[in-house]
C-alpha cells in the first residue's frame, strides 16, 4: 500500500488535470464574453486533433518510464550505483532524443500534420485554430517525456513521493493558469497549453534535482570535474 498509493496517484494526476480542463475551459471562454458555440468548437479543437497527436509520442514516454522502474530497483538492491548511473543516463537521453525531436517538429509542421489527418473531419477554420495551440503545445511533448522518465527512475529508487508531489503542484498551477489566462478574451484557449507547459516544467525541475542526488550523477559529475582541475 506504500508503495502503491503514491504510485497511483501520480498516474492519475495527469488524467485528471485533462478532465479539468473539459470541465473548466469552456467555462472560462464563456464567462469572458465568448459565444458558447465558438468556445466549444475551440476547445474541440483543442481536445481532439491537438491533444490526439501529443499523445503519440507521450505513449513512448510512459513504455520507457515503466521499464526504467525495474533497471534502477535492481542496480540499487546490488549497490551497483554505476549502473544505475549508466541506466538513469540512458533514460534521460533517450527522453530527449524522443521528444525534442518531435517538439520541434510538430510546432514547425503544425498545419501541414493537421491537414493530412483531419482534412476530412475538421473545417479549414477549425484545422486553424489547432495548428496554431498544437504550435504551443507540441512544446510540452519534451517536457512530459523527462518527468515520465524522472517520475519511473525516482519509483524505481523508492522515492514514489516525490513525482506525486511535483505532479500535484503542477496540475495546481496549471489550474491556476487557467483561470489567470484563458479568461482573459485576448488569450482565450491558448491559456490551455500554456498552463500545461508551466505544469510539466515545474514538474521537472524538482524530480531532475532528486533524480541527480538519489542516483550519484551529481557526484559523479562533482568527482570527475574535480579529478579534471
Amino acid at each position: 500500500i506504500r508503495v502503491a498509493i503514491p504510485i497511483t496517484l501520480g498516474a492519475c494526476i495527469v488524467p485528471l488535470a485533462g478532465f479539468i480542463d473539459s470541465i473548466m475551459l469552456t467555462q472560462l471562454m464563456e464567462g469572458a464574453g465568448m459565444a458558447r458555440e465558438d468556445a466549444l468548437i475551440r476547445y474541440g479543437a483543442y481536445a481532439g486533433p491537438v491533444l490526439t497527436l501529443i499523445n503519440v509520442p507521450t505513449a513512448l514516454a510512459m513504455a520507457m518510464s515503466t521499464n526504467l522502474v525495474p533497471d534502477i530497483a535492481s542496480g540499487l538492491a546490488r549497490g551497483e550505483k554505476d549502473y544505475v548511473i549508466k541506466e538513469t543516463g540512458i533514460g534521460l537521453r533517450m527522453a530527449a532524443v524522443v521528444g525534442f525531436p518531435c517538439s520541434v517538429g510538430m510546432s514547425l509542421l503544425a498545419k501541414p500534420i493537421l491537414y493530412l489527418c483531419y482534412r476530412g473531419s475538421y473545417t479549414a477554420a477549425q484545422l486553424n485554430v489547432a495548428a496554431e495551440l498544437l504550435q504551443i503545445s507540441s512544446l510540452t511533448i519534451v517536457l512530459f517525456t523527462l518527468v515520465q522518465v524522472t517520475s519511473g527512475i525516482l519509483q524505481g529508487a523508492g522515492r514514489q513521493k516525490i513525482p506525486m508531489y511535483t505532479l500535484m503542484a503542477g496540475v495546481a498551477c496549471k489550474i491556476a493558469l487557467n483561470y489567470i489566462l484563458v479568461g482573459l478574451p485576448s488569450v482565450g484557449i491558448a491559456g490551455a497549453p500554456v498552463a500545461s507547459i508551466v505544469c510539466y516544467s515545474v514538474s521537472l525541475i524538482p524530480n531532475l534535482i532528486a533524480t541527480c542526488r538519489v542516483t550519484g550523477m551529481r557526484d559523479r559529475k562533482s568527482t570527475r570535474l574535480n579529478s579534471s582541475h
